[in-house]
């Protein structure tokens, strides 16, 4: 079989429905050469079928039947579509594996188990919709955490809040950090020689030196000046040449956000926004730990009349306004800047001097009102819209038996259709299962009733149910097909291959996953200043601890052994008191000639080296 099919001869060009058409023109008009011509039936064709109205002819089946019929296909489409909404697509060799798997008697071969190449590629064709992607790498904690539960947690706060306070556009600001580097993320496409082994282009290093850049936006389209932390200890003019207008600079050690890196950009925040009680403003942060374990700043968010509320984690992909619009934007334009200056300066490497000029070149050429305002809408937040994710996009979230009710509970009860075929079918060989179907459907379709060409004799394919396909009589003009174009599988691909379903793991430690919160609410803030006081005791008792330890390679002191003082007890010669009730050896001495206790009270000596 070729990929591309074309009729050679002109066998059956016509249409059911110009064959209807000439007959009734026929009966009313009486036949005539010019009425084959019109509605382009053979005259021979035509007449066959008004001498023989009773003949049985199929539709118009050229160029031959597929393996599966039109609805199996459909239904295979749809599972493709459902693991990739999964984030577990199946590759161009996965698909021909399950084809192979779903068809008992066919022409594909058994020694590769595959379906043919030229199905596949046939398939894709009948399936336009369906295209071969490269897909982006999606971390598990970030499949699992953005999940309905989490979601709908962080749409109920925001609610409440609209509901309690107004918050216009311009006042609704999102701010996060991302990393800057010395070398390109992201490469432009290059002319080269065709069947060239690789193609390079010219970098800095290797990985680069990685900085801090601190953004924010509001749904309105107003950017604050950003903030850029270099892993510096000093920080010198050539840093700061060429960065955008009122950008603000800070240096540590690593170059990462630290907490006081963010209590400084707060403050810039507040010289830019000027909150009041009759203007406040709304402040969307992820969970980082830099403002969400910072009393000072949530303190001072307090007074500054500026709510402050955190995302839930692993979902600023989808919920973060910059995340969804502007940071892809962003390393686009600083790869290309950064591309630009290599080429225009051959030989020269990008340091941290020249950064602060290209990450102001690539941040003006990204930031416009557009990109911020779409970020907001994508997301839902401005205008609020919490239905603005569907269940497709959980989907990813299904894989993992993370519950959907509030309190963490499952429901029990429910057993899904996965589940069913994922305990039905426990042999599974890197996710295939090995299933003699021959045994489990009849075998009642003939070959001669089948469009599907077969090796054996009796031609039939797995998936039909069991139907009565005889020929029905066609009565003047032959109607379409209804032989198995509509029927589906008996047993579908998700038999062959379930979907992917993962344990739901014991939590060993305990530390407790965090959630979406309002960080300035009195509950949180006390909770964190009650935290953070424990673990100022806890850190005075080490400290305390570690003082009196000998300094690091000062010489051990020998441990010393402990006297046995626990004598016998005796009486003393003159009062008879014993030395057990006299506070353990208190005023009592021993003689050094004898070795006799007496009580010193009692005698200036010991009695016995008198005698």
């Amino acid at each position: 079989m070729v990929q591309c099919y074309k009729s050679v001869g002109k066998k059956k060009q016509w249409s059911l429905t110009n064959l209807r058409a000439a007959v009734n023109a026929v009966n009313h008009q009486g036949f005539s050469k010019n009425i084959a011509i019109e509605y382009g039936v053979p005259r021979q064709t035509l007449n066959r079928y008004l001498r023989c109205p009773e003949h049985n002819v199929r539709e118009n089946t050229m160029p031959t039947g597929t393996v599966f019929s039109r609805q199996q296909e459909e239904d295979l489409m749809q599972y493709l579509l459902d693991m990739d909404k999964r984030l577990y697509g199946l590759s161009f060799r996965d698909l021909r594996s399950v084809a192979y798997q779903l068809a008992i008697k066919h022409r594909f071969s058994r020694k590769t188990q595959l379906a043919g190449y030229d199905w596949a590629c046939g398939f894709r064709k009948r399936h336009p919709q369906l295209a071969l992607r490269s897909p982006e790498p999606t971390s598990v904690a970030r499949a699992q955490g953005f999940n309905k539960v989490a979601v709908n947690g962080f749409f109920d706060i925001l609610e409440d809040i609209f509901d309690n306070t107004r918050f216009p556009p311009s006042r609704i600001y999102n701010v996060d950090e991302t990393s800057i580097l010395t070398v390109q993320t992201k490469t432009s496409k290059v002319i080269s020689l065709k069947r060239k082994r690789q193609v390079g282009c010219i970098a800095s290093a290797d990985r680069g030196v990685l900085s801090t850049g601190c953004i924010c936006m509001s749904a309105a389209g107003h950017f604050i000046p950003p903030m850029l932390i270099f892993p510096r200890v000093r920080l010198t003019g050539q840093l700061k040449k060429g960065a955008p207008p009122e950008t603000l600079f800070s240096c540590n050690t690593t170059g990462w956000m630290t907490i006081d890196d963010f209590s400084a950009w707060f403050d810039h925040f507040l010289a830019h926004t000027r909150p009041t009680a009759g203007s406040p403003v709304l402040l969307l942060l992820d969970g980082h730990a830099s403002p969400t374990k910072n009393l000072k700043f949530l303190d001072k968010a307090k007074r500054s009349h500026v709510t402050v509320v955190s995302m839930p984690p692993h979902c600023s992909h989808r919920l973060q306004p910059l995340d969804v619009s502007f940071m892809g934007p962003l390393k686009t334009n600083l790869s290309q800047v950064i591309e630009k200056y290599l080429k225009m300066n051959p030989g020269k490497v990008i340091t941290l001097n020249e950064i602060s000029a290209l990450f102001g070149t690539a941040y003006l050429r990204s930031t416009s009102a557009s990109v911020a305002v779409n970020g907001f809408n994508k997301t839902g937040i401005a205008p609020f819209n919490r239905a603005v994710f569907t269940d497709d996009d959980f989907a990813p979230a299904d894989v993992s038996d993370i519950p959907l009710t509030a309190n963490g509970g499952s429901s029990s009860n429910e057993t899904t259709t996965e589940d069913k075929n994922r305990q039905q079918f426990q042999g599974v060989n890197d996710g295939l299962a090995t299933i003699d179907l021959t045994k489990t459907l009849p075998n009642t379709v003939e070959g001669s009733q089948c469009d599907v060409h077969s090796d054996d004799e009796d031609g039939p394919f797995l998936g039909f149910d069991d139907v009565d396909i005889t020929t029905k009589k066609i009565t003047g003009i032959p109607t379409k097909r209804s032989t198995q174009l509509n029927k589906s599988f008996s047993v579908g691909p998700t038999a062959i291959r379930p979907f992917p379903k993962m344990a739901l793991k014991e939590r060993k430690s305990g530390r407790k996953k965090e959630k979406s919160k309002e960080l300035t609410s009195s509950p949180y803030r006390n909770a964190l200043r009650s935290l953070q006081a424990a673990k100022e005791i806890k850190q005075l008792k080490v400290s305390e601890r570690a003082s009196k330890k000998p300094p690091h390679g000062a010489p051990k002191p020998r441990r010393q052994q402990k006297e046995n003082r626990i004598v016998q007890d005796v009486l003393c010669e003159t009062c008879g008191i014993c030395f057990s009730s006299s506070g353990n050896g208190r005023d009592w001495e021993k003689c050094s000639k004898c070795y006799i206790w007496f009580h010193k009270l009692c005698a200036e000596s010991c009695m016995a080296c008198r005698k």
